[in-house]
């Protein structure tokens, strides 16, 4: 007897084993396609409803919620947070991308094509979170460690910064910060190989 692989039920339907008949001179084992019972078919439903479900709260769950430096890496590294798009309404706290770069949303905003996260004076509305834009390394400030300063990121006094290959100590906190490592006249920065 000769049995071949069960096809793909149909919607709606199971696939049972069949009847054994003769075909072409081979015994061969057929196979049925049998409605679903109403009681198969909600379990259905409610897996595809719990599927759509899960999904949805995962994806808000991901943009918004505090992370462990490890965690936002691999979910960074993963390509989880929204890219920015025009026409778009992003929540207070919101986590998005733009060119490479994550960004946390400060006040709710309706995006505007003039107005991406990295436009001057959006700094109020979206703030830069220091992540290695290729590899979405989030590093814990230290010598060792440094952050990567980026244009408008909240500076904390006695973190390491990275800028253009060189490394800079914060001596001070420096909220939305718009003075890079290394502008002239600034006592808030020191180069750490002078430190």
């Amino acid at each position: 007897m000769y049995e071949s692989d069960p096809p793909a039920p149909e919607n709606g339907h199971n696939v049972e084993p069949g009847a054994i008949r003769l075909i072409d001179g081979h015994y061969m084992r057929v196979w049925e396609q049998v409605p679903l019972t109403p009681e198969e078919r909600q379990h259905e439903m409610y897996a595809a409803a719990m599927s759509v479900v899960n999904a949805s709260v995962v994806a808000a769950h991901i943009q918004t919620a505090s992370f462990r430096p490890e965690e936002f890496t691999t979910l960074a590294q993963a390509g989880l947070f929204t890219d920015w798009a025009a026409g778009q309404t992003y929540a207070k706290g919101y986590r998005l991308a733009h060119k490479g770069i994550v960004y946390e949303v400060m006040q709710e905003v309706t995006a505007i094509e003039n107005q991406p996260p990295d436009a001057a004076g959006m700094l109020a509305v979206y703030r830069p979170l220091s992540v290695d834009p290729e590899t979405g390394d989030e590093p814990d400030g230290s010598r060792e460690h440094p952050f990567a300063f980026l244009y408008g990121m909240d500076v904390t006094k006695d973190s390491y910064y990275s800028y253009e290959g060189t490394l800079w100590l914060a001596k001070a906190d420096m909220p939305a910060c718009v003075w890079v490592p290394g502008t002239a006249g600034m006592w808030q920065w020191e180069e750490a190989s002078a430190a």
